[in-house]
């Protein structure tokens, strides 16, 4: 696992949705840490706000593979992970939301308590990406996105110049860029063509 990666994203999770998810477990004889959306998640929590428990479920649409085969219908899994054990059930989607919940698994784990961790960016497990925060970087987008079409306009466009003698513009150019003025005689225009 790259922790610094994996940190960086929980963070960022925290800020936008209030608070990330990360489950820790065993592959091939090395701990894991995976991330998960924190929509999917159901935290049980004692009096003092420790985690005692935690109910992910997800459904894995018709015509995904699974288990070694093509699903027809839709599929709703739920795990449940305690301080013990990590269980999980599946129903079908088809069967409706009263349907009865078979079982997967049961495993015990070593970890002595839940795991998976629920990153909070606050202490109301809020997102800091406030409407504010939004308008901001909408009008900051909106000013940038001007700022470089006027710059592409500019830079693609010609200069069209009329009523002036080009001999005298070439001459004074050095002046007329330091200056950024361009002196126009009467019946002269200067203008972009785009």
């Amino acid at each position: 696992n790259d922790l610094a990666r994996i940190d960086a994203m929980h963070l960022r999770t925290a800020f936008v949705k209030g608070y990330s998810v990360e489950i820790h477990g065993w592959a091939d004889g090395e701990q894991t840490i995976d991330a998960s959306d924190p929509l999917d998640w159901v935290f049980i929590k004692d009096a003092r706000g420790g985690v005692i428990g935690a109910i992910r479920i997800v459904t894995i649409e018709e015509g995904t593979f699974y288990t070694d085969a093509v699903l027809k219908d839709a599929l709703d899994l739920m795990t449940v992970y305690d301080d013990m054990t990590i269980k999980a059930w599946r129903r079908s989607k088809a069967a409706g939301a009263l349907a009865e919940w078979a079982p997967i698994s049961d495993v015990p784990h070593e970890f002595n308590r839940v795991p998976v961790i629920q990153m909070t960016a606050n202490d109301a497990q809020t997102s800091m990406v406030t409407d504010a925060l939004i308008g901001l970087s909408d009008e900051y987008n909106e000013i940038f996105s001007t700022a470089g079409d006027d710059v592409r306009r500019e830079v693609d466009a010609l200069l069209k110049i009329t009523g002036h003698d080009p001999k005298w513009i070439l001459e004074h150019a050095k002046q007329i860029r330091e200056n950024r003025t361009l002196p126009l005689g009467e019946g002269a225009d200067a203008s972009y063509i785009q």
